[in-house]
């Protein structure tokens, strides 16, 4: 629509000067980055969220990329990283929490029910393959035993028995915990009939929960990693996606009247991550409230990009963002072992500047995640849409 009334005000005003070589490049790249964040993985997707899908993978990838320190200027670019990347995960919670309350509720409300088999089935060929892929991979070039890191990470325990390898993946385990409990007690409201107050109760009894079950914990001296790790300690940000998601459906109006406070959430969101930032995840503050103020953060950048119209009328940054997010699954899966060939390849090849390795580790993860999705996600998403074709309709 905006190229085409942009084509008939040419028309009607000729003495206006045609675009130079220059900006005529300029916008085909933008078109072109344009098209590619829309397009994604799959037709359909919502730009702006994988705009927040692509921050939190940044920051995930930042914690475990920008531990030197470089050059003044580019040392700037990497503190985010270096200090919030660990909330990075509380994002994908959040955003998890929201995006798979919506799948169920829609599904309640236009059909009925709600068919947990179809739902876990459609999760299982979004996450396994990439991830048993990579596990193949794992074995081929592993010294550890097998016994070290095959069994928790195969059957989704590793935050619980951690491996000796790939132990960013805990967070893999938590998110596949909540789509197994969480539609379980979806299916359990549907079939008795409960309505969906009792549900919303319940999730709010279980992100209160999480809380008390960390103060118990720091009480009782369970050690940080495992607070950190743990699902019963994790769930309250992925239950507050799930709040978001109830009242974006139960009240859009409201939900799109707090989403146009655009200033309001930004201030919101930086405060909260300043707040991350200071109190951390370590020690009993940390423990206890960093992680709170960590999806209150995210739940304000959620809101912040939920129906930002300016994402797509600035194109080129937020859509190349957009595309990272988009193909941001195997990137989380894959990062880690990318960025250790690349140290791998760098001792080979002699001492390199910080910065080139930064770069190296950074664009090397995102082109080896823009291969892994095309030759094996984008494949089985084909195959699960054929087989299991989603319940809810479009629009």
């Amino acid at each position: 629509m905006q190229v085409g009334s942009n084509v008939i005000e040419a028309d009607q005003a000729p003495a206006k000067e045609l675009p130079t070589n220059d900006e005529a490049a300029k916008r085909f790249r933008f078109r072109f980055f344009r098209k590619l964040g829309e397009r994604g993985v799959g037709e359909g997707r919502d730009l702006n969220l994988d705009v927040v899908r692509g921050i939190a993978v940044l920051l995930a990838m930042g914690w475990h990329f920008n531990k030197e320190a470089t050059s003044p200027w580019f040392d700037l670019l990497l503190t985010p990283g270096r200090i919030l990347g660990w909330a990075g995960v509380d994002l994908f919670f959040v955003l998890s929490g929201f995006l798979v309350g919506r799948l169920l509720l829609k599904e309640k409300l236009q059909t009925g029910d709600f068919a947990y088999a179809r739902f876990f089935i459609r999760r299982a060929l979004k996450l396994w393959p990439t991830l048993y892929v990579f596990l193949g991979c794992m074995i081929a070039v592993q010294a550890a035993p097998l016994g070290t890191f095959l069994p928790q990470i195969a059957l989704h325990v590793q935050n619980y028995f951690p491996p000796r390898i790939a132990t960013h993946l805990w967070s893999l385990a938590v998110e596949e915990h909540f789509y197994l409990g969480f539609g379980l007690l979806f299916l359990f409201f549907c079939r008795q009939e409960l309505g969906a107050r009792y549900l919303l109760i319940t999730i709010i009894i279980a992100v209160v929960a999480a809380s008390i079950l960390r103060g118990i914990a720091i009480d009782s001296g369970v050690p940080d990693l495992q607070i950190q790790w743990q699902t019963q300690y994790r769930v309250d940000a992925i239950g507050v996606g799930v709040l978001l998601a109830f009242w974006s459906l139960t009240a859009p109006r409201h939900f799109s009247k707090a989403c146009s406070y655009k200033w309001i959430l930004l201030v919101l969101c930086l405060l909260s991550y300043t707040a991350v930032a200071i109190l951390s995840k370590n020690g009993p503050w940390g423990s206890l409230f960093g992680f709170v103020f960590a999806y209150l953060a995210a739940a304000f950048l959620l809101l912040y990009f939920y129906e930002h119209r300016y994402v797509r009328r600035i194109p080129f940054i937020p859509t190349v963002i957009a595309l990272i997010g988009a193909n941001s699954y195997a990137m989380y899966i894959w990062h880690v072992p990318v960025a250790h060939l690349v140290d791998l390849l760098e001792n080979r090849i002699g001492h390199t500047t910080t910065e080139l390795s930064v770069i190296s580790k950074y664009v090397s993860s995102v082109l080896f995640a823009l291969l892994m999705t095309k030759v094996v996600e984008v494949p089985f998403l084909r195959l699960r849409d054929r087989l299991f074709p989603s319940a809810i309709k479009a629009g």
